[in-house]
C-alpha cells in the first residue's frame, strides 16, 4: 500500500512487468545492502502493487486518478490512515481465522469429548469407561443408588444387570452377565452387541435435544416423606434393590435442589446451540 503515497524514484524501483521484474533480476544491485534480505521478501509484493497501481483500466490508471499526495503533512495524513486500515485489516484476519479454526477444529473437538463425558463420566475425553468415572464404583448399592447418575453408560448397567453378577433379560430379549462386584464395565460391548442396530444418522443438535428429552421422558419423580426422589428403571420403595424386575437408578445425590443428572447435563456443554434447560 506504501506505493499509492510513495514518490516516482521508489515507484521507479519497480516498474515493469511482475513475471519478469523478479528479485532474482534484480537483487545482484542490493548484495551489500543491509536491508537485501527484508527486500527479498516483500518484492514480488512490492512488483505487483506498482504494476498493479500504474495498470491503465478505461483509459485511467488508479495512480493518475489517486494522486500521491504532494506535501510532507499530506503525505503523513495518508500513511497515518493507511496504518489505520492495515491494523484493522489485521485484526479481521485474525478474527476470520479464529472463527475458521473454531468451526473446522475447536468446535467439534469440544462437542465430541461433551458427549465423551456423558457417555463415560466426568473428564473422561476419550470414549473409554473408566473406573470410579463411569460408575462409582464396583458395587450396584454404591453405583446405581448412592450414586447414580454418574455417566449414561454407568445407568444402562445399573439397569441391565442385577447387582449378584448373575445372567437377566431385564432390558433385553437375551440375558446379560454383568459382574457387579468385580469389574461391570467390562460388559458395556456386551450390551452394545445386545442392542439394535440403528440407521447410520448423522449426529445434529435437533438429534441430541431429542435424545435428552427422551431420556429426560423416562425419569420418575416421586415423594419419599418430605424429599423428590428422581429415578430411571423399576424402584422399589423409593430405591433399587439389585434383583430382578427392580433394576433402576436413583439420582438422588444429582438432583438435591433441583440439580439435574450430571449425565444428562453433560449434553449441556456443547456449543451454544444444542445448550437447552431440562428441569
Amino acid at each position: 500500500m506504501n506505493m499509492s503515497t510513495a514518490d516516482d524514484q521508489w515507484r521507479a524501483l519497480f516498474k515493469g512487468e511482475p513475471a519478469t521484474k523478479t528479485w532474482d533480476s534484480v537483487k545482484t544491485r542490493y548484495e551489500d545492502k543491509p536491508f537485501m534480505e527484508d527486500w527479498g521478501a516483500k518484492w514480488a509484493d512490492w512488483v505487483t502493487t506498482a504494476y498493479e497501481i500504474s495498470k491503465e483500466e478505461h483509459g485511467k490508471s488508479l495512480l493518475a486518478a489517486n494522486a500521491p499526495p504532494t506535501t510532507p503533512w499530506a503525505k503523513q495524513a495518508a500513511h497515518a490512515t493507511i496504518n489505520e486500515t492495515l491494523t484493522e485489516l489485521e485484526k479481521l484476519q485474525k478474527q476470520l481465522a479464529q472463527a475458521k479454526t473454531n468451526a473446522k477444529e475447536t468446535l467439534p473437538t469440544q462437542a465430541r469429548h461433551k458427549i465423551s463425558e456423558a457417555l463415560y463420566g466426568d473428564t473422561v475425553t476419550n470414549n473409554k469407561a473408566e473406573a470410579g468415572k463411569t460408575t462409582a464404583d464396583n458395587t450396584y448399592a454404591t453405583s446405581c443408588v448412592a450414586n447414580g447418575g454418574k455417566s449414561l453408560w454407568g445407568d444402562i448397567l445399573c439397569l441391565c444387570g442385577v447387582k449378584d453378577g448373575s445372567a437377566a433379560a431385564d432390558c433385553a430379549q437375551t440375558k446379560l452377565t454383568i459382574a457387579w462386584s468385580t469389574n461391570p464395565l467390562a460388559a458395556i460391548q456386551t450390551v452394545k452387541a445386545a442392542c439394535p442396530t440403528a440407521k447410520s444418522a448423522k449426529l445434529t443438535p435437533s438429534l441430541i435435544r431429542a435424545l435428552i428429552q427422551r431420556v429426560d421422558a423416562k425419569i420418575k419423580r416421586s415423594e419419599n416423606g418430605n424429599a423428590l426422589v428422581y429415578s430411571l428403571g423399576k424402584p422399589t420403595a423409593d430405591s433399587c434393590t439389585g434383583d430382578t424386575g427392580a433394576l433402576c437408578v436413583i439420582l438422588r445425590h444429582t438432583m438435591q435442589r433441583g440439580t439435574p443428572n450430571r449425565a444428562l447435563t453433560a449434553f449441556h456443554g456443547l456449543p451454544s446451540w444444542t445448550k437447552q434447560q431440562i428441569y
